[in-house]
């Protein structure tokens, strides 16, 4: 029996070593033309970088950040509507949704499973999707038709629903870290406050109040980010800039 089991023991290692060798084989390959691919698509992105690193660095100085644009066919100019636009936009949203996102969080965690606060947690989550082109559009037709110009009030409101999914559920989750026994620990040793929630709130807020600020601060850099690319961006700028220097 054993001289039987010999043979078969090495015919099944020889299959499993070639088997082995052909799996490498393969994956050496597969590994090289994913490679390959790679390289080839970063290629025109890498091209792009490089050309307008090389046409707009030398446009950039003090005046194209403290100039207004110029006029269509001219040289020169600058970006300083757009920077301030960016500040008050930003802030705007910012005065809006912070407030407002602070308060349904606030809301939502002490009260994860009444009607009111499941409708909040799936609204924020649907409008976490929604694309920034169709928030633009809802403002455009609540504010900037109505008006019948643009403002930074409507840039403002448009922004602020785009901040309003990231400062609700991270707060909240910033919430939830508050241990329970520190919140009723509050409640007998809580300054004089006329509202249990107040109160809670209060303790929250200081329990947690450096996430509170960062998470503020997402909010205001998520609104940032959207005003920036709702406009301009800045290679864009730069190599329109310099286009225009070298003509």
């Amino acid at each position: 029996m054993a001289a039987v089991s010999l043979p078969i023991t090495a015919a099944f290692s020889n299959e499993e070593t070639a088997r082995y060798r052909r799996r490498r084989i393969v994956n050496s390959v597969m590994l090289s033309l994913t490679g390959l691919i790679t390289l080839l698509a970063l290629i025109p992105l890498v091209w792009i970088i490089l050309y307008v690193l090389k046409t707009g660095l030398p446009a950039l100085n003090l005046e194209f950040f403290t100039q207004m644009p110029a006029a269509l066919g001219q040289t020169g100019g600058g970006v300083r509507n757009a920077i301030a636009g960016t500040i008050v936009v930003t802030l705007l949203a910012m005065l809006f949704s912070i407030p407002l996102g602070i308060l349904a969080a606030f809301y939502t965690a002490r009260n994860p499973n009444t009607p009111l606060g499941i409708a909040v947690r799936f609204g924020t989550d649907v409008l976490s999707g929604v694309p920034s082109i169709i928030v633009g559009l809802f403002g455009y037709a609540l504010l900037v038709k109505p008006m019948g110009a643009y403002s930074a009030l409507a840039g403002g409101v448009a922004i602020s629903i785009i901040m309003l999914p990231t400062i609700i559920r991270t707060t909240e989750e910033m919430l939830k870290l508050v241990p329970g026994h520190l919140r009723e620990a509050g409640l007998g040793l809580v300054r004089a406050m006329a509202l249990d929630g107040g109160r809670q709130a209060s303790l929250a807020v200081e329990g947690g109040g450096v996430s509170y600020r960062s998470y503020a601060a997402s909010g205001g850099s998520v609104s940032a980010g959207e005003v920036l690319r709702a406009t301009t961006t800045l290679p864009a700028v730069v190599a329109v800039r310099a286009g225009a220097a070298l003509n």
